[in-house]
Order: C-alpha cells, then sequence, then structure tokens
C-alpha cells in the first residue's frame, strides 16, 4: 500500500493505492470530485474526513471476482450447513410463487441464485445515517 498527500485548495488530500486482485491493478471506479464541507469548530478540534471510496473500491473489486454471486439448493445446504431439514422445492415457495408448484409439482427441487450488483458504502450526512450499506 502506498499514499500519495496532495494539496486541495489548502486541504490535505491522502488518496490510498492497493492491490484490488487478479483482475485489476488498481480501482477502477471512477473518481468523483466532491468537495467536503467543514464544520466551523474554530481550533477545537481536527476534522478528519473518511471517504467512502477505499470500501467501494475493495467491494468492486470482489465483485468483479464473483464474491457477490451465491447460488443456493437443498444440496448446499446439505453439504455446506449439514441439514436436509429445510428443503429448497416449489412447495417452500407456494406462498409466493404457486404457479412453479402448479407447472412443476411440490417437490420440484429450485436453485435460488442471489447476485449482489453495486454494493456501496455510503459515510455522513448525505446517506440520511452515520454509515450506509
Amino acid at each position: 500500500m502506498t499514499s500519495e498527500p496532495r494539496i486541495h485548495n489548502g486541504v490535505m488530500d491522502m488518496d490510498l493505492f492497493f492491490d484490488v486482485g487478479p483482475k485489476g491493478t488498481h480501482c477502477s471506479m471512477k473518481h468523483e470530485d466532491f468537495e467536503y464541507k467543514f464544520e466551523n469548530y474554530d481550533a477545537n478540534y481536527l476534522q478528519f474526513v473518511l471517504s467512502d471510496r477505499v470500501p467501494n473500491c475493495v467491494l468492486d473489486a470482489m465483485q468483479r471476482q464473483d464474491w457477490f454471486e451465491f447460488k443456493i439448493n437443498s444440496a448446499w445446504m446439505a453439504q455446506k450447513l449439514g441439514t436436509r431439514r429445510f428443503l429448497i422445492n416449489a412447495a417452500q415457495f407456494a406462498a409466493g410463487l404457486p404457479h412453479i408448484q402448479e407447472l412443476y409439482g411440490a417437490d420440484q427441487e429450485l436453485d435460488l441464485e442471489i447476485k449482489f450488483i453495486n454494493p456501496r458504502v455510503v459515510f455522513g450526512p448525505s446517506s440520511g445515517e452515520n454509515v450506509q450499506f
């Protein structure tokens, strides 16, 4: 990890560069020009602005390497969690998706695919919270 301090409008900006994995050697996210709002605390406090770019670059790299893609079925439940009590079949989803059970029967095994696309962390007041994911 290397750092490169820069001065912009009297404020020092420190960028952190790091290896984000085999499919990219740098953060490929578009850098946003953003003017951070500083409060007037006089000399009582030192203000530290933490950018959400660093964790978002890591999340972006993880997404490019398929860390946020999951395929869950009954076999996965048995192998990873050691249980066959909760079968992933059409009967489990009959209340929300009755047409699947009607077409294929209640015992039809299903594959649930979950994929997180563009996961992001947002810091600060613009998120409405201190931290938003």
